[in-house]
């Protein structure tokens, strides 16, 4: 499957699964947009870019505060901050990517 193709599977992914967490938007105050860029290649790099800022668009688009903390920074106080809302009751997180470190998860904080 080419970018393209995926790309556009991944557009269509992040559409239908707001579509289906559209009941939550009366609950949730804030939707955080994180990743790692650590290792790994340009291509993926890119691709994420583009569905970090999708799912960003659509998360403002449907009522969330929203936050795109992709790339540098997702740091542990970050991922922190998204866990616990940023001080809103409801908050949901996306976290897109994988990082080139399988371990380092372990010594955050």
């Amino acid at each position: 499957m080419n970018a393209y193709l995926k790309a556009i599977y991944v557009q269509l992914l992040i559409t239908l699964l707001h579509v289906l967490l559209a009941s939550q938007v009366a609950f949730a105050d804030s939707s955080f947009v994180l990743g790692s860029r650590a290792g790994t290649p340009p291509e993926e790099r890119d691709l994420c870019t583009i569905i970090a800022g999708l799912i960003a668009s659509y998360s403002s688009m449907a009522g969330f505060t929203t936050y795109n903390l992709y790339g540098a920074s997702t740091t542990a106080s970050n991922v922190y901050i998204a866990a616990y809302g940023n001080g809103h009751f409801w908050s949901t997180s996306f976290y897109i990517g994988h990082g080139g470190w399988p371990t380092w998860w372990h010594y955050w904080g």
